[in-house]
């Protein structure tokens, strides 16, 4: 529901959660590789007890550290992929995401 604020009018808006920003490290975004990733890498966020990778259309399983190693039954076509992450605190708080989603380019090998 909309609220209508007058002018003059004092409101409390409550707190202001600033987030981290994560930004993605290996693969950096808009890079290009010729071999598929192992593992995925961001700047880690202070505070932040575990992190949620979410992988092309699936969510990889959590991890308590700012790497992750990929399953070897990850499918990795050639052509785009899309990868991004969200930190929670130990109470399930949100802290930090990444603000764009990091995209790397898998190339089809050449004989």
């Amino acid at each position: 529901v909309p609220l209508r604020v007058e002018p003059g009018q004092e409101l409390d808006a409550g707190d202001f959660i600033m987030l981290h920003e994560i930004e993605p490290q290996t693969p950096p975004h808009g890079f290009s590789l010729s071999t598929p990733p192992t593992s995925l890498h961001w700047t880690a966020v202070p505070g932040a007890s575990s992190y949620e990778v979410r992988f092309d259309r699936g969510v990889l399983p959590p991890t308590d550290t700012n790497s992750i190693t990929l399953p070897e039954t990850l499918p990795m076509e050639p052509g785009l992929h899309v990868w991004s992450v969200l930190a929670f605190n130990e109470e399930g708080h949100l802290l930090g995401a990444t603000q764009i989603q990091a995209i790397f380019r898998l190339l089809p090998l050449s004989w």
